[in-house]
């Protein structure tokens, strides 16, 4: 499949096509680096610990600018201290060699060998992308199977609410800690029927249900599964991510934004 891909893309120059091999280090250390400066809503990586001192400049000027950063390290690691907050949101790690992931927005980054950027570099390469679908598959991957078996090791405070959200899966996950500190909510929600297209929009209505597994105890039937569940005057609702990649095929309503309140 590589050598397919490679072949397919072989006159590549453009970094922001949809696939290209990447065999240099230095090569996926520059992806990496673009795409955290240009994400604007989500980061997800999975990188060897010693890298992150490479994306260390990078990861905090996202953050500076809102950017919600989930980062798993993975072997080798270290007992060097990190002040992660100023890193990334959610951190976990996992003593074992797990791929390269660097997914941001969804949709732009790359996904490598784990040898690509640690220890001595041979035939390891990396795929670079810049298209929903693969960064979606990509991410699939990662929550599904590598992000479970790790360990937490920091987790910011949730936003202060009121809060207001255009990515839904940083509403999620703040959703997710705010009812883990005991805290009940309510939801100024747009919700879009993906079978008739058609919106409506619910205000302060409570919100019954958080499925995801990205923070605290997992609270989803699946590994994908992210969204939440509305007490609305139509029923209760449940809603998955409506700002673009897969349909919420599971759940039948798309949020479109949503604003999250204090609910005592």
């Amino acid at each position: 499949m590589g050598d397919r891909i490679e072949t397919l893309y072989d006159e590549t120059t453009d970094p922001e096509t949809a696939v290209e091999v990447l065999h240099s280090r230095a090569t996926v250390r520059k992806r990496a680096r673009s795409a955290l400066a240009d994400a604007t809503h989500e980061a997800f990586l999975i990188l060897p610990f010693p890298e992150f001192e490479q994306l260390r400049d990078a990861l905090a000027a996202a953050r500076e600018r809102g950017v919600f950063v989930y980062l798993l390290a993975v072997s080798p690691l270290d007992d060097v201290a990190v002040d992660w907050g100023r890193y990334a949101d959610v951190v976990r790690t996992w003593d074992m060699p797990g791929p390269v992931h660097v997914i941001t927005d969804g949709t732009r980054g790359l996904m490598g060998s784990h040898g690509v950027l640690s220890g001595r570099h041979g035939a390891e390469y990396a795929l670079g992308f810049a298209q929903r679908d693969i960064g979606e598959a990509f991410y699939g991957n990662a929550v599904s199977n590598f992000w479970p078996m790790a360990t937490t090791r920091y987790v910011a405070d949730p936003d202060p609410l009121p809060a207001s959200y255009d990515h839904f899966r940083t509403a999620v996950t703040n959703a997710a800690l705010h009812r883990a500190a005991g805290r009940d909510l309510l939801a100024d929600v747009t919700l879009r029927d993906v079978e008739t297209g058609t919106d409506t929009t619910y205000e302060r209505v409570p919100v019954v249900d958080v499925s995801q597994n990205l923070v605290g105890e997992a609270t989803n039937d699946f590994p994908i599964e992210n969204g939440m569940t509305f007490a609305t005057p139509d029923g209760r609702l449940a809603a998955g991510s409506g700002d673009g990649g897969i349909v919420p095929f599971y759940e039948g309503y798309a949020a479109e934004s949503v604003t999250l309140y204090d609910g005592a």
